[in-house]
């Protein structure tokens, strides 16, 4: 319910918080910016490592707003998807397909827009969180929204459901 600079606002100070109380999460992060940005000096990892957790809390905030917020708002708030065209055709001749997404921060949000965009229900594959509370909120939004999730020990039942000529939303980093 608070506007959208207060909520990325606030996400922005709970990415800053989860810098500073989850070490682990801070190690894997730093070393994934070394690795992947040597050119960049201390300085320049060390902002990039923060603005990288800022987002992770912004993340949060858009995630809930997917769950709760209206479907009027989201595409108001966010915009419009292109491409469409392309996913509806090959729905259309009966075949399958597999969108694959990076796994952003927004990806939440982005997957909620594609679903209002399209109207088209997709599966995609799931990382079950560790947290059953966590898993629990995100099972039942995706229940709400009609979209199948596949862990990745169901990879048989994503083959199947794409033989029937639907979309599986895939992020290629999980696996």
């Amino acid at each position: 319910w608070l506007p959208h600079a207060c909520q990325l606002a606030l996400g922005r100070c709970v990415g800053r918080f989860v810098l500073i109380i989850k070490p682990k999460l801070y190690y894997v992060a730093k070393q994934n910016i070394e690795l992947c940005f040597p050119e960049l000096d201390q300085p320049a990892q060390q902002a990039l490592l923060k603005k990288s957790f800022e987002s992770l809390g912004m993340a949060l905030f858009e995630g809930l707003f997917s769950a709760w917020g209206s479907s009027k708002r989201l595409h108001k708030r966010i915009g419009t998807v292109t491409g469409m065209e392309q996913v509806k055709a090959t729905l259309a001749r009966g075949e399958g397909a597999i969108i694959l997404f990076p796994h952003l921060m927004s990806m939440h949000l982005a997957g909620h827009l594609f679903l209002l965009a399209g109207e088209i229900p997709f599966g995609f594959m799931y990382h079950t969180p560790k947290n059953k509370a966590i898993n629990d909120f995100f099972l039942h939004h995706l229940d709400k929204l009609k979209l199948q999730p596949f862990s990745r020990q169901q990879t048989r039942g994503m083959i199947k459901h794409l033989q029937k000529g639907n979309i599986v939303w895939y992020a290629p980093d999980l696996d």
